[in-house]
């Protein structure tokens, strides 16, 4: 259980700090609250209402670590009013808490913190994001993690898929999914696959494969529902169409009338949601991608110029001397010889 002494002003400053970002109302209770967090004598408070998230970290005289979580409104009020000087936080009881200043005292309820957004993952659990959502790690112990970005999932069972998505809805909160032996047995082994100087790419898709499968088959319907929520609502947005597409288009006119807009209408959504101009972003994705699949793949030269929508070998050559500085065959050999490639500064 938490406890720990601080300075007034220091806890005060970073509590009025990060309430601004703690729900006024929500039908999550946590999400009201502020969470504190103490590691040693180091505390960290964090205010999250899902869209907006601020964190402070302060220095304490920490006597028991812990996590909990308190009211936003009622804690900043009740260290508004005590004394200056050393405040002393005590949870005697499980989410029972008395602040102590001089000779006085208060006496508050905490919060339940695993309802609480950004809750520890333990050994065995997993989470699952959807892109452009913010993703911020910290590890409290020596850990290995894997972290699996992807577009579209590797499907071998459509079906179930959409069954899970079609009954997707959000959950009053969000928890992780304890893994499977069969999952932990290959979780656990994919470090060994992902470390070796020149992993398959084939072996690695077969193992993200495998991985959807276990997942999608081998848990109760309701629990993926839940879990698949972040995605089932990402798959309509204008987010996943770019994503889904970007690699195919030959220029921005296309990429518009693929998505049903006008040029203009395209080009400002685009740039309020990604903050720089579509024609920039697309060729800094391609680049990305041609880097990627000329070290990591055994693609043939003219199946990558026809992926990223070069109308010729000659095209094609010319933009990696532009972007990288040599041809695509010279840098396949460059990275084949343990050279890093990558993009010419600007």
């Amino acid at each position: 259980m938490i406890k720990f002494s601080v300075q007034k002003n220091d806890i005060l400053d970073a509590l009025t700090t990060t309430a601004k970002a703690a729900s006024t109302k929500s039908v999550i209770s946590a999400l009201e609250g502020i969470h504190l967090s103490l590691t040693g004598n180091q505390l960290t408070v964090t205010g999250y209402d899902l869209e907006l998230g601020i964190k402070s970290t302060i220095d304490v005289e920490g006597e028991s670590d812990g996590v909990l979580v308190l009211n936003s409104r009622l804690i900043c009020d009740i260290v508004r009013k005590m004394p200056s000087g050393v405040i002393r936080f005590d949870e005697y009881e499980p989410l029972k808490l008395n602040l102590m200043c001089e000779d006085i005292t208060y006496s508050i309820m905490g919060i339940n913190s695993e309802e609480y957004p950004g809750n520890i993952l333990r050994e065995k659990q997993f989470i699952l994001q959807a892109i452009g959502s913010k993703i911020e790690l910290l590890a409290l112990t020596d850990v290995e993690y894997i972290v699996y970005w992807f577009n579209e999932l590797p499907l071998l069972c459509e079906e179930r898929y959409r069954e899970i998505t079609e009954q997707a809805e959000a959950p009053l909160t969000y928890t992780p999914l304890i893994m499977s032996e069969r999952l932990h047995y290959l979780i656990t082994s994919m470090p060994e696959f992902l470390g070796e100087e020149s992993p398959c790419s084939k072996f690695i898709e077969l193992k993200c494969k495998e991985l959807v499968f276990l997942i999608t088959n081998y848990y109760p319907t309701p629990q993926l529902s839940s879990f698949f929520y972040p995605i089932s609502t990402y798959t309509k947005s204008f987010h996943y169409f770019v994503m889904q597409n970007y690699n195919t288009v030959k220029n921005v006119e296309e990429f518009a009338h693929l998505g049903g807009y006008t040029t203009t209408t395209f080009r400002r959504l685009f740039k309020n949601l990604y903050g720089i101009p579509v024609y920039e972003w697309i060729l800094e994705k391609k680049r990305e991608g041609i880097l990627e699949d000329l070290q990591r793949t055994n693609m043939r030269i003219t199946e990558i110029c026809n992926r990223y929508g070069f109308d010729s070998l000659s095209h094609f050559a010319h933009f990696c001397k532009d972007s990288f500085g040599d041809t695509p065959r010279a840098l396949r050999k460059k990275a084949a010889n343990g050279e890093k490639i990558g993009k010419v500064a600007d």
